[in-house]
């Protein structure tokens, strides 16, 4: 599946200038600037004064798309606004492709269809693509100014769906889309985060649907991705002897149709599946065996063309050549296991919680992994769907290097997926799993100076999300680069830490938990004020949330469920003994608690602490909440044990 990147724009230093005379804005830009300015919010960068997109069908698979939009930048930071592009495959016509600008003198600015660059949207993570963009940036775009971007391009669409997003971080004043269909056809759109609003028949099959006055919306730390969030809509057009595809089930079919013929095993595949398996007697182990083979000894590389985007290759050329996207790690897969007795089904996921909505049948995807075919005696595992036949399966991607069988990423967890099985897709949401599936375990003997060194031995352990970010973060480092991880780790909870003799267990075996040692040592932990050393109890790690409470708008997404402890027992210098420390803490507000102890004996003092997230979707209605628990976990991360000489 593609995943678009960020691109940074080069700077045209050509400026084309109509021969002889001054360039001029367009009519339709001069139209969207003179309409009365509103009022926003005094951090708003930008404005979009117009968003529109017009879609004329020229043949059966073939129409032109028209697209315009027009900017006011208003501060400073809202001159990335002048950087525009237009995505194309091959086999696509550009007609036409200009951008201008007015800055706050009124001299306008153009560039032209020959000064745009074209370059690839994509970063290494693929190969080769076909898909293309034209790019530039409009000189002269200071606050004050106006930017405006007009692409004609001629499509020839892969599938019969037209997105639409009308709402983005920025203001929009007015968001259009029209559509002209041949005569005879029919559409069905579906809306979401926004009211549906009835289009405009201009003509016959011609419908134009306007927005007015979106409000833009501003990043918020924590808060769930903004494309779960922005008002958009879906148009699945069809001809009368088409196939609809505005239905879950009808894009399972779709998506059956590219793959029928891509999993059946080749001599070779057979072969090396029967000498992966050789021994194994169960369901697990053979599971096991072939995805190991996927995850270690199949790369990443993706070589997309025209459909290729959505179709996957043939498993044996898959085998041959060792590589693959997300769709041919998961077609190779079915086709081994195919090999040694156990069926599969293709899973269509969107790698970005809450992007896809049970209401809005759409082909946004940009994963596929697998599921398999769950046997009554198989083991237990976290990752098991049920489809609505009764069926069970086991979900798992080859593509995910760190994340064992019967478990699935953390950011998967709780998301839509779609199941495309023989009589079409369906819609089923993956399994939010038990905090104790992402657990970490550290526990820690410090011996404290009377100069206020502190120095120690930390032990971890690390399963599920946890896990996985360290594995993938530490995979391929050695151990003085290790080391340095832990060290910038930790920097924000211990300054001035001192990392030494890091040691990692399992690191390759995904189905174990991570184990971590390593020696610590801080200059200064404790603050000494006379007959006192101030000691902070908790010596590593936060747990807490950092938001703006005062003007926090958006839910909250807390990461996948977790289950952190934390056991510190600090030996204190001799001749000193605990005078003061803080009280225990336990508050529990239901989608997560958090507890806390000190003890003191003759010669240490013990924290302990345990901090779970049961569910980590925070609603706008149970922020307070929230609040109370960061406020708890933040005194309490904060509080010191008052040391005093004897």
């Amino acid at each position: 599946m593609r995943r678009a990147t960020s691109l940074l724009f080069l700077l045209l230093t050509a400026v084309s200038a109509f021969a002889g005379s001054q360039p001029t804005l367009p009519d339709w830009v001069q139209q969207a600037v003179a309409k009365p300015a509103g009022t926003y919010p005094p951090r708003t960068n930008a404005v979009v004064l117009l968003d529109q997109t017009s879609i004329f069908f020229t043949g059966s698979n073939e129409y032109q798309e028209n697209y315009r939009r027009v900017v006011r930048i208003l501060r400073p930071e809202g001159r990335d606004q002048r950087e525009f592009a237009l995505y194309f495959q091959q086999g696509e016509r550009i007609n036409n492709i200009h951008a201008w600008s007015q800055n706050a003198a009124g001299h306008v600015f153009e560039v032209k269809d020959k000064e745009f660059l074209q370059v690839s949207p994509y970063a290494s993570m693929e190969m080769y693509s076909d898909d293309q963009m034209m790019t530039t940036e409009v000189p002269a775009a200071d606050v004050g100014s106006i930017v405006a971007f007009e692409y004609n391009v001629t499509r020839h669409p892969l599938n019969t769906q037209i997105p639409w997003s009308f709402q983005e971080s920025l203001p929009v004043v007015e968001a259009r889309l029209s559509l002209q269909l041949p005569a005879g056809w029919e559409y069905k759109s579906f809306w979401a985060n926004s009211a549906p609003v009835e289009p405009n028949v201009l003509s016959p099959n011609r419908y134009e649907w306007v927005k007015h006055d979106l409000p833009g919306f501003e990043h918020e730390e924590f808060a769930p991705a903004p494309r779960s969030l922005y008002g958009h809509m879906v148009i699945a057009y069809y001809s009368p002897s088409a196939i609809r595809m505005d239905s879950w089930k009808s894009i399972g079919l779709w998506n059956n149709t590219l793959t029928a013929d891509r999993r059946v095993p080749t001599p070779e595949i057979t072969e090396k599946a029967r000498q992966l398996t050789a021994g194994a007697t169960t369901f697990d182990a053979k599971v096991r065996a072939i995805a190991s083979f996927l995850q270690h000894d199949v790369r990443y590389v993706a070589i997309e063309i025209g459909i290729g985007g959505n179709q996957p290759h043939f498993a044996g050329d898959i085998y041959r050549h060792r590589y693959g996207d997300c769709k041919d790690k998961a077609t190779l897969m079915a086709s081994m296991l195919q090999s040694v007795g156990i069926d599969s089904r293709f899973v269509l996921i969107h790698t970005v919680h809450g992007v896809i909505n049970e209401n809005m049948p759409t082909l946004g995807f940009n994963h596929e992994i697998l599921a398999i075919d769950l046997p009554a005696d198989a083991p237990p595992y976290r990752s098991v769907i049920t489809a609505s036949s009764g069926k069970k399966y086991l979900v798992f991607d080859p593509t995910d290097e760190y994340t064992p069988v019967g478990d699935l990423h953390g950011e998967h967890e709780d998301n839509l997926v779609l199941l495309s099985t023989e009589s079409g897709g369906e819609l089923i949401r993956l399994p939010l799993f038990e905090p104790d599936s992402n657990r970490r375990e550290r526990e820690a003997k410090f011996v404290l100076n009377t100069d206020g060194t502190l120095s120690g031995l930390v032990n971890e352990k690390r399963n599920g999300y946890s896990a996985w970010v360290w594995r993938g973060n530490m995979k391929q480092l050695n151990d003085a680069d290790r080391t340095r991880y832990i060290e910038h780790y930790f920097t924000h909870s211990l300054k001035g830490i001192s990392i030494k003799d890091s040691k990692l267990e399992n690191i390759d075996q995904l189905h174990l938990d991570l184990v971590s040692h390593y020696n610590i040592s801080a200059d200064k932990y404790a603050q000494n004020s006379g007959q006192l050393l101030l000691v902070r109890p908790r010596v590593l790690g936060s747990v807490g949330v950092r938001v703006d409470w005062k003007e926090r708008k958006r839910p909250v997404d807390l990461g996948p469920p977790e289950h952190e402890i934390d056991s510190y027992e600090i030996q204190i210098p001799e001749g000193y003994i605990v005078d003061d420390m803080p009280d225990p803490v336990q508050i529990d507000v239901g989608f997560a608690s958090y507890r806390s102890r000190i003890e003191k004996s003759a010669n240490s003092v013990k924290y302990w602490r345990e901090y779970v997230v049961k569910n980590p979707f925070v609603g706008f209605d149970k922020l307070a909440d929230l609040h109370r628990l960061e406020d708890a976990i933040g005194n309490d991360e904060f509080a010191t044990v008052v040391l005093t000489k004897k």
